[in-house]
């Protein structure tokens, strides 16, 4: 889900990093969200023609609102985490409890 948001897609490889994520997994999902993510982009920018400008008016506060969605989700999930209230299995992947 990272890859959908510019400036959490630039940032990502850290927390993955610190939880020892497999480097061939997260390049696979990090290829694949990117193919995914350019593919709708071009195909967006293809139907959007002329009108891009309008487009990008209409979608620029809603980027906003899940970029603040997203930090939000992300910190609430942390502290649950950190306090024991959310358990492994659901967030195996990315074990911040690791030394």
């Amino acid at each position: 889900m990272a890859a959908f948001i510019p400036v959490v897609r630039s940032l990502i490889s850290l927390p993955a990093g610190m939880s020892r994520f497999s480097l061939a997994r997260f390049s696979f999902y990090t290829i694949l969200g990117t193919a995914i993510w350019n593919t709708v982009l071009i195909y967006a920018g293809r139907f959007a023609g002329n009108a891009y400008q309008q487009v990008v008016q209409e979608f620029e506060g809603l980027s906003l609102i899940v970029l603040i969605a997203f930090c939000a989700i992300a910190a609430a999930v942390y502290l649950l985490k950190k306090k024991g209230m959310i358990f492994k299995k659901y967030f195996f992947a990315f074990d911040l409890d690791k030394s």
